[in-house]
């Protein structure tokens, strides 16, 4: 059986790649959906806010036209959302995709940018780029710069349009000396055998 000597937990950032996993099992982005929103009147001292068809709390949205369909607001937040104040997923976890976005473990890319020979995917890119910074830096030295941020996954209520809020998009911040008020976190938790 399970004794408190034979396991014990794990409390860490998710990877971006268990992030990325927990995100897809539920993620179906759509700006305004079926009603998601459930009564939050205990976070918000007792005033209800409408329910008006959003599933997320996320910036501003526009049509194939560039028209502003959706303005931060409209999801019954300006800013950040209590947390519980849109449905969780089927699998139990609230604001995967929105609300704000999160720090992962991941630092810089997912796979090394350096090989022995040339990264084909660098070189195209470069091609495309050649004023970019990392055309004067070898694939060594690039891979070292990138090293320098972490992976940031998921939308924020700041974000503008849906690409942010698809679980494989990423974004990249420094490791060191940032805090924003649409960064945040959440823990994985793992049950873990004593050697």
């Amino acid at each position: 059986g399970i004794g408190e000597t034979n396991y014990h937990f794990l409390v860490k950032l998710p990877s971006s790649e268990e992030w990325e996993y927990a995100a897809q099992t539920a993620y179906t982005f759509s700006a305004k959906d079926s009603a998601q929103r459930i009564s939050c009147e205990s976070q918000t001292g007792g005033v209800t806010i409408p329910d008006i068809g959003y599933k997320y709390n996320f910036g501003k949205y526009f049509d194939a036209t560039g028209f502003e369909t959706k303005s931060y607001g409209n999801d019954g937040f300006f800013y950040t959302a209590p947390c519980s104040a849109f449905k969780a997923d089927k699998y139990c976890l609230y604001n995967m995709i929105c609300n704000v976005a999160e720090w992962t473990s991941t630092h810089g890319a997912y796979q090394p940018v350096y090989k022995a020979g040339r990264n084909e995917e660098l070189a195209t890119l470069l091609k495309k780029f050649p004023t970019s910074p990392f055309a004067k830096m070898t694939e060594k030295e690039i891979d070292s710069y990138l090293n320098k941020y972490i992976i940031i996954k998921g939308g924020g209520w700041d974000t503008e349009g849906d690409y942010y809020l698809q679980p494989g998009a990423n974004q990249y911040f420094p490791a060191t000396d940032f805090a924003t008020c649409y960064i945040g976190f959440r823990l994985a938790l793992s049950l873990v055998r004593n050697k």
